[in-house]
């Protein structure tokens, strides 16, 4: 098979009866990083070496090539004592495309703080709602 970098992709004629196969021309595509990843995804750590489809990058169709995106806190359970950030709807994102408690524990929910035992019992005792 011969092949020829100076084709920029178009078929060549084959010569003295090789079969020829068109090289893409990746000079003319541009970097990935040249593209702003969306909110909530993330550079690809091969960003250096990766390539838009075209000679800009769009966002339609190379997010995919060149963007890691997170699934959104919002699906996520947060364990009992912890509460969903209060951005969570908005600016925060899981580590991939599925949350996961060992990853995303920390970015997607709070912990609450419990009600001290002095508070409990006064709450206890006068059925009010404590300022704690």
């Amino acid at each position: 098979v011969a092949l020829d970098s100076s084709s920029q992709g178009t078929p060549l004629q084959p010569t003295s009866g090789a079969v020829t196969v068109p090289v893409p021309d990746w000079s003319s595509r541009a970097p990935c990083s040249s593209l702003s990843c969306p909110m909530g995804c993330m550079a690809k750590p091969d960003l250096m070496s990766s390539v838009c489809l075209g000679s800009y990058c769009q966002l339609e169709v190379d997010v995919p090539r060149c963007c890691i995106c997170g699934a959104s806190c919002t699906t996520f359970a947060c364990p009992t004592d912890y509460a969903l950030h209060a951005d969570s709807v908005t600016a925060r994102f899981c580590a991939g495309p599925e949350c996961t408690a060992d990853d995303d524990l920390q970015t997607c929910c709070v912990q609450q703080k419990p009600p001290s035992f002095a508070c409990s019992l006064a709450v206890g005792r006068d059925n009010l709602a404590p300022a704690c």
